[in-house]
């Protein structure tokens, strides 16, 4: 995005009046620390490229139907499921 960054987007949305439980989940190739840590700071899942589509899927799921307390719940789920690379 040439204006601004995910992180950025999300803190506007946020900021928005009703907006502010707003699932959010990166999927990114940007893997360091900093990065990984603002977007856990905004309450959003963070997920590594390349991805295990069931991770994403259960990350999908969970935003829509549980919000973000669910989210992080089927990510581990999800991640004790898949075999390890």
């Amino acid at each position: 995005m040439p204006a601004m960054d995910g992180l950025e987007l999300l803190q506007q949305l946020r900021a928005t009046t009703g907006m502010q439980e707003l699932p959010a989940i990166f999927l990114s190739a940007r893997v360091d620390r900093q990065t990984v840590e603002a977007a856990h700071r905004l309450g959003a899942a963070y997920l590594a490229k390349p991805f295990m589509e069931e991770i994403l899927y259960a990350a999908i799921e969970a935003a829509l139907t549980r919000g973000y307390e669910g989210l992080w719940t089927a990510i581990e789920a999800a991640n004790h499921r898949s075999p390890s690379p």
